[in-house]
């Protein structure tokens, strides 16, 4: 697969990459996305860096190196951006029926989560949960995240 949100869409169905330890290559979906993700026994780096730059800095066998500093460091050096944070990506495909907690809409900006969600990801809607926040839209590759 070359299209990372095909990729994404093929592993929310079980189905993922060969566990090969290679090192994918793929452009950024948009401007706003760079990064790595690993699956078990690859990693695809999503970014507007030419592979060969990319294996240049990897040394061969090591399945952990796309997402050691080293790494991250230089392809954040050179893509003018800084390294976020190191965070896991579920996903799955869309559940059908109303959610099983009740949803208190929270309108527009001025909460703190809702202004860092804006920061990351398109299409933002929040809704105040017991206990918490709970936040939609659309991130890695246009597909729809939630965090609570």
């Amino acid at each position: 697969m070359s299209d990372l949100a095909g990729m994404l869409d093929d592993a929310a169905r079980g189905v993922f990459p060969p566990a090969d330890g290679a090192v994918r290559v793929l452009p950024q979906p948009s401007a706003r996305e760079a990064g790595v993700i690993a699956f078990t026994g690859c990693s695809v780096v999503f970014a507007d860096a030419e592979a060969e730059w990319v294996r240049g800095l990897l040394p061969d066998g090591d399945l952990s190196a796309p997402l050691n500093p080293p790494f991250l460091s230089a392809l954040c050096e050179r893509l003018g951006r800084r390294v976020n944070n190191i965070d896991m990506l579920t996903v799955a495909d869309a559940v059908a029926g109303p959610p099983g907690i009740a949803l208190t809409p929270v309108g527009g900006r001025g909460h703190p989560r809702v202004e860092r969600a804006l920061r990351h990801r398109d299409d933002v809607r929040a809704w105040s949960v017991p206990g918490g926040v709970v936040l939609l839209g659309r991130g890695v590759a246009g597909r729809w995240e939630v965090a609570v």
